[in-house]
C-alpha cells in the first residue's frame, strides 16, 4: 500500500512538475527562417542559448515550422540528426556546383566523408538524381566529346569512364554509335597537327 502513501503521492506530483518545468526550459523557439542553397537555416532560442540548425526544405514544409513555433527537446534531438543529412546533402551539391561528377563518385564521398547510414546515402543519391544533379548518361557523353577535342584514343576514353563509374559496356556502345566519317576526320586532324611538329618520325 506504500505507494498509495500521501507522501509517496506528493513526491510523485512534484516529480511531473519538475518535469514539466525542465522541459519548458529546454523548449527553443524558432526566432528566424532563411532559405540557404535549397536548405532551410533555423535560428532557435531557449533562455537566452541561441541555436542555429538546418534542415532539408521537404522537412520544412512537412512541418511547417513558423517563427515562435515551440520545438521540444525530443524533436530538437531529431533536428540534430536531421542537420548531419541536410549538411551532407548542401556538400554534394558543392561539389557538383565546382564539376560535374558520377553516381560513383558522390557514393564514395558520402560514405568516405560523412557519417549517414547506407539508407540515407542512397536517399541522398537518389534525391541528386531526381532533381537531375547528377547524370551518369549526360556525364559520359560530355565526357567523350571533351576527350575527342582533345585527341584521347578510344582505349583511354573507356579505362578513364570505367574508374569513373559509368559500365565499360555502356562506354563502348557509346563509341560504336559515333558516326564513321567523323572519327576519320578527328584522325586526319591529329595526324596533320603531328605533321606540323618538328620532328624525324616517318
Amino acid at each position: 500500500v506504500e505507494i498509495y502513501d500521501s507522501r509517496v503521492f506528493g513526491q510523485t506530483v512534484l516529480n511531473v512538475y519538475q518535469q514539466a518545468i525542465d522541459m519548458y526550459q529546454k523548449v527553443y523557439d524558432i526566432q528566424a527562417l532563411r532559405m540557404k542553397d535549397d536548405m532551410i537555416e533555423m535560428l532557435l532560442s531557449s533562455q537566452g542559448d541561441e541555436l542555429k540548425v538546418t534542415i532539408t526544405r521537404d522537412l520544412y514544409l512537412e512541418k511547417k515550422y513558423h517563427i515562435n513555433a515551440k520545438i521540444m527537446p525530443k524533436e530538437l534531438e531529431e533536428l540534430l540528426q536531421h542537420e548531419k543529412y541536410a549538411k551532407a546533402y548542401l556538400q554534394c551539391i558543392r561539389k557538383i556546383a565546382s564539376k560535374d561528377r558520377t553516381r560513383k563518385e558522390m557514393y564514395d564521398f558520402l560514405t568516405n566523408e560523412t557519417e549517414l547510414d547506407i539508407k540515407s546515402i542512397n536517399e541522398i543519391i537518389e534525391k541528386l538524381e531526381k532533381k537531375g544533379y547528377i547524370n551518369d548518361a549526360q556525364y559520359m557523353i560530355s565526357q567523350i566529346e571533351a576527350m575527342r577535342a582533345l585527341k584521347v584514343g578510344n582505349h583511354k576514353i573507356v579505362r578513364t569512364l570505367v574508374k569513373k563509374g559509368i559500365p565499360q559496356e555502356t562506354v563502348e556502345n557509346e563509341l560504336a554509335n559515333e558516326d564513321h566519317e567523323e572519327e576519320v576526320a578527328r584522325g586526319v586532324k591529329w595526324a596533320q597537327k603531328q605533321l606540323d611538329k618538328p620532328t624525324d618520325s616517318s
